[in-house]
């Protein structure tokens, strides 16, 4: 019976600002009687961790375009939390708690893309749900202009939260 080891190699990616992010591992299989290493040639070893920077850059990029519309969604946060009209409708605040709650989550979250599409996954659904509340009871507290251009921004985030864990989900398997 051959007893086989296994080496880790860290292939530890400092990319777009986010420092240790994007920890990959490579295994090499080391047979300990002919010490023969079953790994890909040099060229396609590189040709794959290529691929793998080109991956977790692309995540990155996912992740740092999630965090761009998150801060129209807190800033749709910020307008309700501080609208006169939220105290005579208190249901206005559900989707401020709602975009709170996500944002808290996720930026634990911003050095780990697969972890951060994880929890947006999760959370997205609730976001939904609170925004097309906020879109019924928005025009019952004030036809105001704001309020409207609230209920767009909102709508929007939604879409390209989205649109944007869609793509990393692609990118992800």
């Amino acid at each position: 019976m051959e007893t086989t080891f296994v080496r880790l190699e860290s292939l530890t990616y400092f990319g777009s600002g986010y420092a240790g992010l994007g920890n990959r591992y490579r295994i090499l299989h080391t047979n300990i009687f002919d010490f023969s290493e079953s790994v890909m040639t040099e060229t396609e070893s590189l040709n794959q961790d290529s691929a793998d920077i080109e991956i977790a850059d692309a995540l990155l990029e996912i992740v740092r375009r999630c965090e761009q519309v998150m801060a129209h969604a807190w800033m749709v946060r910020t307008f309700i939390k501080h609208s006169d009209e939220a105290e005579d409708f208190p249901e206005l605040m559900g989707l401020a708690r709602i975009i709170f709650d996500l944002s808290r989550a996720l930026e634990t979250r911003i050095n780990d893309p697969a972890s951060y599409l994880k929890m947006l996954r999760k959370k997205i659904a609730k976001l939904k749900k609170a925004s097309l509340e906020f879109e019924k009871d928005a025009p019952l507290a004030s036809m105001h202009t704001n309020f409207q251009q609230a209920v767009c921004s909102i709508n929007a985030c939604c879409e390209q939260l989205q649109y944007y864990l869609d793509e990393g989900t692609e990118l992800l398997n």
